[in-house]
């Protein structure tokens, strides 16, 4: 298994979410930082999350990357 594996299977979307203050309720719901949301749309799943609202869609890397505006390759640094 590569390190890239390796952080997926580790660190879930609901981690990275939080570690970038977006607060995850208890229902792993969230307001999408990508759209103007004021309730939650977003779920976080174990391997991946994504927005009802928006579509917006992807794993753990895509979801950092998108949070700190970096792409998925160097989020995933």
């Amino acid at each position: 298994m590569n390190l890239y594996e390796t952080v997926k299977g580790k660190v879930t979307p609901q981690t990275a979410a939080e570690r970038y203050d977006l607060p995850v309720n208890r229902s792993g719901m969230a307001c999408c930082p990508f759209h103007n949301d004021r309730t939650p749309s977003m779920k976080m799943y174990p391997d991946h999350f994504h927005c009802f609202g928006c579509g917006q869609t992807g794993d753990v890397f895509d979801l950092t990357a998108q949070l700190t505006g970096l792409n998925a390759r160097d989020a995933a640094r």
